[in-house]
């Protein structure tokens, strides 16, 4: 395990924005991370753990307690065919992993930039698809370092939400380890176009540059970006944070925002939606740290 003190989150979410964890650690395997739940538990200090960072807004003010990094990536086709990875994986790699075994169900996470673990947090997902329907179990360490394997239907998966958010409010972190995926075989070929096309739809209406994904739930009916533009919010600033001119639902980092330049524009979009069209935007991203 590699613990840091005072580490700045800026450079470890996609982003590009966050005050100082008072502990951040790196974990490659199972063992480190109990010891780094072992080192937080001995302090009575809370844990966060995070994947790629890519959504999630880190206060400025930082974050109290342990910060710990989601390196652990192992990746294997199971006996019974099935794609089995480590929580730590690049969902989007894992898609191309399963493309290349000829394995259908993931191509719609071509180009989300979470890990598998944060998409099993949040219910990843895109193009009418998401994690949760394609998931056979999870296996995950407990606040007390005890292994458990949780079927599908023990994780509360809703959109973008799961159990795990849940037990995050709570401050009882149950870490996910691993999980199996239920995909179909099918040609090869056939499989990297469609993943090829869907990571191309991807780029042609999302922004390149700092960002966190989708900043609001789309309400039912609705999109969130439909709603935000329609108020005339699209490109709007506050200092380097920008309402993506490309896609009203993503914020951009312009080079020096703060988060609470960030946590600026969805007061005011929250706000100005509820005036003009009487919609409560709730959040997607998560914001993190000391924010009170």
């Amino acid at each position: 395990m590699m613990l840091l003190t005072e580490e700045s989150m800026s450079w470890h979410t996609s982003f590009h924005i966050g005050g100082a964890a008072d502990y951040y650690a790196k974990v490659s395997d199972v063992d480190d991370l109990a010891q780094a739940m072992f080192f937080a538990g001995t302090r009575g200090i809370p844990v966060f753990v995070l994947g790629n960072g890519s959504n999630i807004l880190v206060s400025d003010k930082g974050i109290r307690g342990m910060v710990i990094e989601n390196r652990l990536q192992n990746v294997c086709i199971s006996p019974d065919g099935q794609v089995r990875a480590a929580s730590g994986v690049p969902l989007a790699g894992l898609a191309r992993f399963a493309s290349r075994h000829g394995l259908a169900g993931l191509e719609w996470a071509a180009g989300i930039p979470g890990t598998l673990g944060g998409a099993i947090v949040a219910n990843a997902g895109a193009f009418g698809s998401c994690i949760g329907n394609v998931l056979i179990w999870a296996g995950v360490l407990s606040e007390e370092c005890t292994e458990l394997v949780l079927c599908k239907e023990d994780l509360g998966f809703g959109y973008r939400t799961s159990i795990f958010k849940a037990s995050e409010a709570r401050n009882e972190p149950a870490i996910i380890l691993e999980a199996e995926l239920v995909l179909q075989p099918a040609p090869q070929a056939a499989v990297e176009t469609r993943l090829k096309e869907f990571a191309a739809r991807r780029r042609q209406t999302q922004p390149a540059g700092p960002n966190a994904g989708s900043i609001f739930k789309n309400p039912p009916g609705d999109y969130a970006g439909r709603l935000i533009e329609a108020a005339g919010l699209k490109g709007y600033r506050i200092g380097d944070a920008q309402i993506s001119p490309k896609h009203a639902d993503f914020m951009v980092n312009r080079g020096n925002a703060r988060a609470s330049d960030v946590a600026g524009l969805i007061d005011l979009t929250r706000v100005q939606v509820k005036d003009r069209f009487g919609i409560w935007l709730d959040l997607e991203i998560e914001l993190v740290g000391e924010w009170h």
